[in-house]
């Protein structure tokens, strides 16, 4: 029997961003995040998406989030929220205007977060 395996050092921490609770409105991607999606999976075997496109979901009179994001891999950012974080995000990917209906061409960008790791080893992973 192999003796147990010690890690000396503190754990890393995972954070997931969220909307937050309260009558507040979301965007939900359209087709472009399949495309997203398969980018992020694939890497440089599927073509990496250039422009998004989402529109509003929730009670219409709600507030529009500033993080408005319904999908936890395609971060969604008001343009007052990215110019505040946007020195932080641009160290590791992108932020690309989302067209929605109604709004300026870039009220909203999407976080792309660049470069993929593929950090999972699929022979011992089940």
């Amino acid at each position: 029997m192999s003796a147990p395996v010690v890690i000396s050092s503190p754990p890393f921490a995972a954070y997931r961003i969220t909307t937050g609770e309260g009558n507040l409105r979301t965007l939900r991607l359209d087709g472009s995040l399949i495309d997203l999606k398969r980018w992020q999976f694939q890497g440089e075997r599927a073509e990496q998406p250039t422009a998004f496109g989402a529109e509003w979901t929730g009670d219409p009179k709600g507030r529009k989030a500033e993080f408005a994001s319904d999908y936890p891999g395609a971060p969604m950012f008001s343009r007052r929220l990215a110019d505040r974080l946007g020195d932080q995000l641009e160290k590791a990917g992108r932020l690309v205007p989302v067209r929605i209906e109604g709004a300026a061409a870039d009220d909203y960008l999407l976080y792309v977060v660049e470069p993929l790791v593929d950090c999972v080893d699929t022979r011992r992973s089940s």
